[in-house]
């Protein structure tokens, strides 16, 4: 430290000599005639010249050039010390000296007294380097770096010194570090002065960080130099919303004892204020008491800085921004009453509406830029609404196609801005592996692909083929005699257009062919479908918001159902009769046909599309299939979802989700196909509803000569989730779930209070080109109605890919 001051009184005494040699001088400009060179040792007088660009016969017009020859000198890292000394000056000239002090290059570096990190650890530590140049400016970053890495340890009372030493060689020198550890210490007490409100055990539970050491808790104690700051702003906080509205920290001190550390800290509370009135000035939009009502603070409410703070943000500023008034002035003073409550006085400059004179959208080099202007409902020339902005954000975010939405004001006068939307895109394809694994039947599922943005049109185009992945040798619910292929597949292709030629009204078309074998279908039976859908709908409804939209689907089907034993198609259809079956080679066969209409009524208001925290969800899926419209298969399905989230931090919220769900026959010889009723159990994966901790499809009714599930009319379905984020690009995040739901028969089998129910924890991973994949471990609580043991069915996981929460 006394070499840099040195050489920083050197420096200015040469800058003060040149400056007035120069005020001084006739002439504004000197001349160096003479330079002198000393103590360089491996760099020549050349080199010294070349570098600092300081030469005989230089003319210097300012006192800096002189300085930048110094500092060009000491970027080479060479160099403990510089000197440039004014030698003689005449009116021809001056004669300078440049004294050089050049550093030895490391041989050797020597460590002792060392033994929480041995000499290699340190070494890489200090990024010393054999040969390197040593300077006194290295070996003080080396000790600063090898300082608190043995800080981060806890050795808080490390004292590392040095010395330097020739070797044998010319131009090196060894370098020693004495080592002296310390003890390792932690916080042994935190103490607080002037503290008269709070006890010291309830400030100290306020301290994230820094925590005093318990034994039964070893990894606490740790002192976080870093984080004390944040500590008492924590503390601070506390304070300031408990009424303490003058509460600040006098002094912190930090004791450092040879086995421990004590931080003791003064405070000072203040009085406890508490709220008597507010008052408005220069308000002409609102009357002082719709401002009042919306702060929502009342006389005798005790002072709590977050409370109004939040209230002036959240509640007030929205009142005016959404009357176009975006740049109008709050402030606050504050009237003292006795010793213990105050008024608060608002004064308000309103200023002028503002209008937006063009939206500009940015970030999006793959997706067109209607496909987001069509989701603005904000046009040149509207009043500017702050409500209708970050609307906005959300509806660009739930179309999934962008993995951020930054929303942006940029004035352009007192009267117009310019609203920016710039967006983040995710990639362009999805490959979907859909698959999932439980216990009793193993792996299931398969694979295709997915353009959710087709050709950056908001467009998706999906095409998936699905070949079964089960073995024959996984467990069945189906124990039947039917013999028959265990190879499952299905193909399917499908086309959705979310905004026709820019407009609100929606459509799509898709086509499916599936081949399921006995082992695979609730019925026992093989069954080949394949099926027509058109599908045409409208998004932003006018009512009862524009968060609603509906869609109309016209599905047209086909299926085969056959089986070896005739008897198996009769159990499954109750109305089908001996003469309507076929035998075709050697099967007998059953075909049926279906034609419905389904309308599905769903809104949306949830802030992210793949970890929400606020909004809801809520979808009503009606069908109505044969009767009127033709076909074989006549009956009406129903379905009631709905999800919502509360948020407990940015990173923490709890989703609950509720599903009902009724099939019934249009008349008493209604042809129900098995795979439209409910089932449950598991994943929910290749079809059914979710219900963890339980087997793919394993809750609900049973037929009693084999025991395998028939599906059932009625379905209810609850679930809570503590969910917790880990990381928002890509998205991950953690949960805790309960779970609780069934399947019946009928309306005169219902039993609300019988329940499968179940409770675990998952995880949930969004790739960008894999889709979801995640991972469950549940408990069920109860019999999962395989066979006839009645105990609980205990743990179950379950492998997800590609599949969203049912």
């Amino acid at each position: 430290m006394a070499k840099q001051v040195n050489k920083l009184i050197i420096r200015i005494y040469l800058l003060l000599s040149l400056m007035i040699s120069f005020s001084l001088a006739d002439t504004s400009i000197a001349q160096i005639n003479r330079i002198k060179i000393e103590g360089n040792k491996r760099l020549s007088n050349d080199d010294i010249i070349r570098i600092s660009n300081i030469f005989p016969g230089m003319q210097i017009t300012a006192a800096g050039e002189i300085q930048q020859g110094i500092n060009r000198l000491w970027d080479l890292n060479r160099f403990n010390d510089i000197k440039i000394i004014l030698d003689n000056e005449t009116k021809e000239g001056m004669d300078l000296i440049i004294q050089l002090e050049e550093a030895d290059m490391l041989n050797e570096i020597f460590i002792s007294g060392n033994k929480k990190f041995n000499n290699k650890k340190i070494k890489d530590i200090i990024e010393l380097e054999k040969g390197q140049i040593l300077t006194d400016k290295s070996i003080f970053e080396c000790i600063v770096k090898l300082t608190q890495e043995y800080k981060t340890k806890g050795y808080h009372n490390i004292e590392i010194t040095h010395s330097i030493q020739e070797s044998n060689f010319e131009y090196a020198s060894n370098l020693t570090l004495k080592i002296i550890e310390g003890n390792k210490l932690k916080i042994k007490n935190i103490n607080f002065k002037g503290n008269n409100s709070f006890s010291d055990k309830k400030l100290k539970r306020i301290f994230k960080k820094n925590k005093e050491k318990v034994w039964y808790l070893p990894w606490k104690g740790k002192y976080l130099e870093n984080e004390i700051e944040m500590d008492k702003l924590l503390v601070s906080n506390f304070y300031h919303n408990k009424g303490f509205k003058d509460f600040y920290f006098i002094e912190d001190l930090v004791d450092f004892k040879d086995n421990s550390i004590d931080l003791n800290y003064k405070v000072y509370e203040g009085p406890k204020y508490i709220h008597r009135s507010l008052k408005w000035e220069g308000n002409s939009l609102f009357s002082d008491s719709t401002l009042t009502n919306a702060m929502d603070i009342n006389n005798g409410d005790i002072y709590s800085l977050e409370k109004f703070n939040f209230s002036l943000f959240q509640n007030i500023s929205p009142l005016y921004m959404d009357k176009g008034y975006l740049n109008f002035n709050i402030n606050h003073s504050y009237e003292y009453n006795n010793s213990d409550s105050l008024d608060i006085v608002f004064n308000i400059v309103e200023n002028n509406i503002v209008k937006v004179r063009k939206i500009i959208i940015k970030g999006n080099h793959k997706t067109n830029e209607n496909v987001i202007r069509r989701e603005v409902d904000i046009y040149p020339g509207d009043i500017f609404n702050r409500t209708k902005f970050i609307d906005v954000r959300t509806r660009i975010m739930l179309l999934n196609l962008f993995e951020n939405v930054i929303p942006d004001i940029l004035p352009f006068d007192e009267d117009e801005v310019d609203l920016i939307i710039e967006v983040v895109e995710k990639g362009v394809g999805q490959a979907n592996f859909t698959m999932g694994w439980n216990r009793v039947q193993g792996f299931n599922g398969g694979g295709g692909f997915q353009l959710p943005n087709f050709l950056g049109r908001g467009q998706t185009i999906s095409l998936n083929y699905n070949r079964g992945l089960s073995s024959g040798s996984t467990t069945s619910f189906n124990t039947s005699n039917n013999s028959s292929n265990s190879i499952a597949q299905s193909f399917s292709i499908s086309f959705f257009e979310p905004a026709l030629y820019d407009t609100p009204n929606m459509i799509g078309a898709s086509y499916s062919y599936y081949e399921t074998p006995s082992s695979r279908t609730i019925s026992g039976l093989d069954v080949n479908s394949s099926s027509i859908s058109i599908s045409f709908g409208k998004r932003k409804l006018n009512w009862p918001d524009n968060k609603f939209k509906v869609t109309w689907a016209f599905t047209k089907s086909t299926k085969t159902y056959s089986s070896n034993d005739q008897q198996n198609i009769l159990n499954s259809f109750a109305f089908v009769s001996e003469n309507q079956i076929d035998l075709n080679n050697d099967k007998y066969e059953f075909k049926s046909s279906g034609v419905s209409i389904s309308q599905v009524l769903k809104r949306k208001s949830l802030n992210h599309p793949e970890f929400p925290t606020t909004g809801s969800d809520f979808t009503w899926d009606l069908t109505y299939s044969g009767g009127v419209l033709g076909g074989r298969e006549d009956y009406i399905k129903s379905s009631f979802s709905f999800n919502f989230f509360i948020p407990i931090s940015d990173k923490i919220s709890i989703g609950n989700m509720f599903k009902f769900g009724n099939i019934e026959r249009i008349s008493d010889n209604s042809i129900i196909p098995p795979q439209k009723y409910f089932v449950m159990g598991g994943s929910g994966i290749p079809y059914g509803e979710m219900l963890r901790g339980y087997p793919e499809n394993s809750v609900g009714p049973y037929y009693y000569e084999n025991n395998y599930p028939v599906g059932g009319k009625l379905l209810s379905r609850y679930s809570i989730e503590g969910r917790l984020l880990f990381s928002s690009n890509p998205t991950i995040y953690g949960f805790i779930f309960a779970d609780a739901g069934n399947v019946w028969s009928g309306f005169n089998t219902v039993d609300p209070y019988s329940l499968k129910r179940s409770a675990g924890l998952g995880i949930r991973l969004f790739m960008p080109m894999l889709g979801l994949i995640g991972y469950d471990i549940g408990y069920g609580f109860d019999p999962s109605g395989i066979g006839n043991d009645n105990s609980p069915w205990g743990w179950d996981h379950h492998l997800i890919f590609g599949a969203g929460i049912n």
